[in-house]
């Protein structure tokens, strides 16, 4: 399964990576992570997809906070490929 999350990236020219005149862009991260029933299939810290107890696709992070591994806030924008 890939998770590919959209980030905006702002600043000012080359510095910021985004070429001579851009001041924002968008950028991908791409991660790759296993299809699993529960939480403990993955160790502890590992990225995992898996269906969660209400029935949701869920990104989680087995004994941790998958959004502070990730770097994401609520709203941003999201693929999941199987």
């Amino acid at each position: 399964m890939e998770l590919i999350i959209m980030k905006d990236v702002e600043g000012e020219g080359e510095e910021a990576g985004l070429g001579k005149k851009a001041k924002k862009a968008r950028t991908a991260d791409r991660l790759t992570m296993p299809f699993v029933g529960t939480y403990s299939n993955v160790p502890k810290g590992a990225l995992a997809c898996l269906v969660n107890s209400h029935g949701h696709v869920e990104i989680a992070v087995n004994g941790g906070d998958a959004s502070e591994k990730l770097g994401t806030v609520p709203g941003m924008a999201a693929t999941l490929k199987f």
